[in-house]
């Protein structure tokens, strides 16, 4: 049997009203489910079998029944948070089986599950009403409180999907070239079309894509059968919107729409021109949407393009290809091939290759200098470790001693590469929190760092975890929850992630200061250049401003507090550089610092960086007197 995964979108639908029909007459509630809820069960990739359907489904009606329990409420109404966080997600607008589970479920805003008679009013073969769709779509990403050029952005993507999707399925043709388009289409609305991008082309001095042209002329088709207009109206401020953003393409459709009006004797809404000015605007943002390439080259008939369709089918990204080096073809042929394809798929942002033997190497070398695209590549040499075992295998019969003989040539491979840096995120109970912190970090941080999630519940096995990932890797933090205080490796709490702006992750990350306070030290900083023989500014540029920050944390320092603090500090550390005699602790000092234990402790503790960064050593005498700064006395 298929995965859930894999099955149709049809049947995905009937699954779930089949769980939601059962938990409405388990709970004794009618379930109201919005439409991206039903969304997100239907598109989730973590959901990989009927199992965890049915647990999904039970997990979420569970959380919205203890709500409405708390809300004295008699239905239970379904968000996207009562699915076990693993499942959930937003869904991406604009994709094709998105436009097919609206097409099953037509313009409801939920889908209602009646506690005796199991899913109500579900119409399946609804008309197609493109106009009800898209302000559909428009008022249900407003209501989610999107910013309104997001939603228009959003809406626009799902007309285009919508456009792309619609034709494919109903007509069953590829739509590869005009002949194909005038099977659908008459050669006339394709002659004037064709006419109608060309002017737009030259008016605006910019290239429309063919999806475009396509979709241009199946949506006139289709107003020429409908007279001119379905009798549905768009949203007054997405029209105004349109009009008032996008003039230059609104006057060009709008002068099509009238050459539409003299031909076919219809009359053209300004509905209909709103929906062609989208095309227009859609095409033309295309080349801002292009992205770098990602390409496996592999060795084996398949490998390379099953990989990719994996990956394609998992990230939603259509930008993956995969080229296969057949073994029995020579490397030349192999090098044109290639090279052919490369430039082929380049938008012209260039192409991240991933190959697996060294020879391919010297095939990408010479198509970038003899191309000048943007090559980079990653070998992963997965190939080259199966021939390995393969060959061990032949002359030894025991498991183990292929095992080893093999793991020492790889160990000896790895010594000789730096090794890959990597961030564990980890939580105490599960993998579930450390997931989502995980997608967080790949979202947000530019480092490039790879990132694996683990679980810390069990303090043995996340040991042996880690040691194995070290073979490989560098671990160059933990981020989560809890500290588990393993091999030195350093850690950053989840708070922190999440306190800090999203622009200053990657600082966090670095163990970089990262400023709680605003203070411009810049004035400071030249006086002190001034004065300082001994000390690197730029080092107190980096260092000091973190041990402010943890000085702020524990006593909320005034703005003159601050400053006080941070130039006796820097001028500590140069009477230190100096060699300045120390003086000795008098009795008021250890007075202080016996009346105030816990401040001894944090300055003590906060001053450690200091010391480290500029290699010295702080007496009670300085400790006394910041003791004194901090509490005023």
């Amino acid at each position: 049997m298929p995965s859930y995964v894999n099955r149709p979108i049809s049947e995905k639908l009937e699954l779930l009203n089949y769980f939601f029909s059962i938990e409405s007459k388990n709970s004794d509630r009618d379930i109201q489910v919005p439409r991206d809820v039903i969304h997100v069960f239907i598109l989730s990739i973590n959901i990989s079998n009927i199992k965890e359907l049915e647990y999904a489904v039970r997990t979420a009606c569970a959380n919205a029944f203890v709500r409405s329990l708390r809300g004295d409420l008699n239905d239970l109404s379904i968000s996207i948070d009562d699915l076990p966080i693993p499942y959930q997600g937003i869904r991406h607008l604009g994709g094709h089986d998105a436009v097919k589970i609206d097409e099953l479920i037509g313009t409801r805003k939920a889908l209602i599950y009646d506690k005796e008679l199991g899913l109500l009013d579900f119409a399946k073969n609804e008309s197609d009403d493109l106009y009800s769709k898209i302000e559909l779509e428009y008022a249900q990403l407003a209501e989610r409180g999107i910013e309104q050029d997001d939603v228009f952005e959003a809406v626009r993507n799902y007309i285009q999907s919508y456009i792309e999707y619609k034709p494919l399925v109903e007509k069953e043709d590829e739509l590869k070239n005009l002949s194909q388009l005038e099977t659908i289409v008459s050669s006339e609305v394709v002659q004037l079309v064709q006419a109608f991008v060309l002017t737009v082309q030259k008016e605006l001095n910019r290239d429309l894509n063919p999806t475009a042209y396509y979709g241009i002329s199946l949506h006139v088709s289709a107003m020429i059968e409908q007279k001119g207009s379905l009798n549905r109206k768009l949203d007054n401020d997405t029209i105004v919107k349109v009009i008032r953003d996008y003039p230059v393409e609104y006057a060009q459709c709008s002068k099509f729409a009238k050459q539409l009006e003299g031909t076919f004797q219809i009359t053209v809404p300004i509905d209909e021109i709103v929906i062609l000015t989208m095309f227009i605007i859609e095409s033309e943002k295309k080349e801002d949407s292009l992205r770098p390439i990602l390409l496996y080259v592999l060795h084996g008939k398949g490998v390379a393009q099953s990989l990719a369709e994996s990956t394609k089918m998992l990230t939603k990204n259509l930008q993956v290809y995969g080229f296969d080096i057949l073994l029995e073809e020579s490397v030349e042929n192999s090098y044109e091939k290639l090279k052919e394809y490369i430039e082929k798929i380049d938008q012209g942002l260039g192409v991240i290759v991933l190959y697996d033997m060294g020879s391919i190497k010297g095939m990408l070398d010479k198509i970038r200098s003899e191309t000048l695209i943007k090559i980079r590549e990653f070998e992963i040499p997965i190939t080259m470790i199966g021939m390995g075992i393969a060959r061990r295998c032949l002359i030894e019969n025991d498991i183990d001693s292929v095992f080893h003989a093999f793991n020492m040539e790889m160990n000896q491979f790895y010594q000789n590469r730096d090794q890959e840096k990597i961030i564990i995120t980890l939580c105490y109970t599960s993998e579930g929190g450390a997931l989502q912190l995980k997608h967080y970090i790949d979202q947000y941080s530019r480092l490039g760092y790879r990132v694996i999630a683990l679980s810390v519940a069990n303090k043995e096995v996340l040991i042996e975890e880690v040691m194995a990932l070290r073979k490989t890797y560098q671990v160059h933090a933990f981020v989560g929850t809890f500290d588990p205080k393993i091999m030195g490796i350093p850690f950053i709490s989840i708070k922190d992630v999440f306190e800090q702006p999203k622009e200053h992750l990657d600082k966090l990350l670095m163990f970089m200061p990262v400023a709680v306070n605003s203070y411009d030290y810049e004035k400071v900083y030249r006086f002190l250049e001034e004065q300082f023989v001994y000390t690197s500014i730029a080092k107190v540029k980096k260092v000091l401003p973190a041990v402010l920050d943890e000085f702020n944390f524990y006593y909320q320092l005034t703005e003159e507090q601050t400053i006080g603090l941070f130039v006796h500090i820097a001028c500590l550390v140069e009477r230190s550089l100096s060699r300045e005699a120390v003086k000795k602790l008098s009795k008021e000092a250890e007075e202080v610092i016996e009346k105030f234990p816990e401040d001894y402790k944090h300055i003590r503790k906060i001053m450690r960086t200091v010391e480290r960064s500029f290699k010295i050593i702080i007496d009670d005498v300085e400790v006394s007197t910041m003791i004194h700064m901090l509490r005023k006395l």
